[in-house]
């Protein structure tokens, strides 16, 4: 067997800047089946993991855009009241993901299609933090508790002008609710920001300060100071977190941890675990345990020491780790009865899961990097393979080994066996879906959020070397001016297929010329082809994601399409009758007889 290990692709790491899981932790209750990571990378990209009892997989990504990084996540779930009981019963509704990345606007994004779905402008200046209202405590279908309404939770948002403001996510919307008061005098940057309680939102700013604000009057209740640092500079508030007791925690540019009191928002005790910068910080559900993570790669544990008699809560040292290779940028913890661990990320792009209960007993993880459904398309007969990533597609030719000889793979020798053949960029900000190369290596199809591009293939022999030549392809309008979260071609291209973010399965017949000069054209209808409908396929709190389309697969002889979805359902379509692409294509309506379960 062939083997060849493609060292030589020049797959660009993301630096991982926010996490945030999609539930609160709850120590006496068993993990959700809906619990979620989202994971928010620098080129724009959010990740969606799934625990799976341990098991970590990622079962999407959601692709960002050009010139756009996302610096903060989180999630949110409005409790809704269901009349249809015996009284108003208040239940849990839909997850909302949102996110912030250096610009003036708030995005909410569409799990089901896998894109933006809305956003609002703060109208101040650039967004630098975001925090999630508290939610409700959870309530089971046996509390007959009746309430006229329910109210949503609002995201505060801190700017670089110094203002927080409001964003309502009421109506299943988001928008500009208000600010809360004038920035401080010399308008610094807001650059840290969470909730105390759902009245009280604390924020750290660049001059050394930290703010609790009341949102209701919308007046500040206490400036506390950090003092200036050795050197003179202000030390920069990089993250505040507050325990379960209403205590605040900050990590600033100094490398210290300092806790301050609930009531008289005093300076308690300052800790310095770091060597540099604290970035951000995790607690757990009972609020006994802190983590600190920062640019020295440390990852610090702290507990609560016993004290003497009437003096204020006392924290010491634990352990501290070093679990990454380069700056921890981001950390986030969730408990429940089956799974109490802490995920956190950084420049190296490797989300690391380490335990947060029974540090002692068990081990930490590594995540890969990569993502899970390999962005990499092959045609083995034309020996050409194709790789993809932000909006760029390589096309790579590897040459056949010589019988006996050993073909060197080091970067540094020049002899190689694997040669770039072309590199194309799509226009537009959008960052690639999806792209596969045909087995016959003669066409390549990528989608992006906004449309579908095909392009031809023309390869040659010059000079004892291969060489190509590539020419975009006109789809119909079917396919080029719709977005698709999927695309490829059957194993004998002559059906290209495209899944919408609505995920409807679109297919089309492609019929090739046997000149290589002369264009491929199409069959003037396309077929859509409908999944099998399923019972309380909407009813999950994460509305239709699990029935996101993951894997679309020909047989080998193209006679039979299957897919696959999150939730493990798929669906089957038996191609009768189209062997003779001169033949009119299927009507919409008779797709549905030809599924199968």
């Amino acid at each position: 067997m062939d083997v060849h290990r493609c060292r030589f692709v020049p797959y660009p790491p993301q630096a991982i800047n926010a996490l945030a899981f999609s539930h609160s932790s709850n120590p006496r209750r068993r993990a959700p089946p809906d619990l979620r990571l989202a994971l928010g990378r620098e080129n724009g990209d959010v990740e969606i993991w799934n625990p799976l009892s341990g098991n970590w997989t990622q079962e999407t990504i959601l692709r960002g855009s050009q010139g756009r990084s996302i610096d903060q996540v989180a999630w949110t779930q409005e409790q809704v009241v269901d009349e249809r009981a015996d009284g108003n019963v208040v239940q849990d509704g839909k997850l909302r993901l949102f996110s912030s990345g250096g610009g003036k606007s708030v995005v909410e994004w569409d799990l089901c299609a896998g894109a933006v779905k809305r956003q609002a402008e703060s109208n101040f200046g650039d967004i630098w933090c975001f925090a999630a209202q508290p939610r409700l405590q959870h309530r089971t279908q046996n509390d007959k508790t009746e309430l006229d309404s329910v109210p949503s939770q609002m995201l505060a948002a801190g700017c670089s002008d110094g203002t927080i403001v409001l964003f309502s996510t009421e109506d299943d919307d988001l928008r500009y609710l208000r600010s809360l008061g004038a920035p401080p005098a010399k308008k610094a940057k807001v650059i840290s920001i969470t909730w105390r309680d759902p009245d009280t939102v604390v924020a750290g700013y660049e001059d050394s300060n930290i703010r609790v604000i009341d949102v209701r009057s919308r007046t500040t209740i206490r400036t506390m100071s950090l003092g200036r640092a050795a050197k003179e500079n202000n030390s920069v508030v990089w993250t505040v977190q507050c325990l379960p007791n209403g205590t605040i925690l900050s990590g600033d540019s100094s490398g210290e941890l300092k806790i301050w009191d609930a009531k008289n928002f005093s300076l308690v005790q300052r800790l310095k675990q770091h060597d540099g910068d604290v970035l951000d910080i995790a607690i757990n559900a009972g609020g006994d345990t802190i983590v600190t993570v920062g640019v020295d790669r440390r990852t610090v544990i702290y507990k609560p020491v016993a004290g003497q008699a009437g003096n204020k809560q006392r924290w010491s040292n634990l352990l501290h780790r070093r679990y990454h290779e380069n700056d921890v940028k981001c950390c986030a913890g969730f408990e429940s009865k089956d799974l109490s661990v802490i995920v956190s990320g950084g420049a190296d792009a490797v989300p690391v899961v380490s335990p947060l209960r029974g540090w002692q007993q068990v081990y930490h993880r590594s995540l890969s990097h990569l993502p899970q459904i390999p962005q990499m398309s092959c045609a083995a007969a034309a020996r050409i393979f194709l790789t993809w990533w932000n909006q760029d597609l390589y096309l790579w030719h590897v040459t056949k080994r010589l019988d006996g000889a050993e073909v060197s793979l080091d970067l540094g020798s020049n002899e190689f066996n694997h040669e770039l053949l072309a590199c194309l960029r799509l226009k537009g900000e959008e960052h690639i879906q999806s792209a596969q190369l045909s087995l016959d290596g003669n066409f390549v199809v990528a989608s992006t959020t906004t449309g579908v591009k095909l392009f031809q293939l023309r390869r040659r022999i010059d000079s004892g070397r291969l060489s190509i030549r590539t020419r975009p392809i006109e789809l119909p309008t079917s396919l080029r001016n719709f977005g698709a979260r999927d695309v490829g071609f059957s194993p004998n291209s002559k059906w290209l297929y495209a899944v919408r973010p609505s995920n409807v399965l679109i297919m089309v017949k492609m019929l090739q010329s046997e000149s290589i000069k002369e264009r491929p054209t199409f069959h003037e209808k396309t077929i859509r082809l409908s999944r099998k409908s399923r019972k309380g396929q909407d009813d999950s709190t994460l509305g239709g994601y699990p029935q996101t389309i993951t894997h679309v697969t020909f047989s080998t002889d193209s006679r039979v399409l299957a897919t696959g979805d999150l939730s493990g359902n798929v669906d089957t379509w038996v191609l009768e009758g189209h062997e003779d692409l001169s033949e009119v294509g299927v009507d919409e309506k008779d797709t549905d007889s030809n599924s199968d379960t």
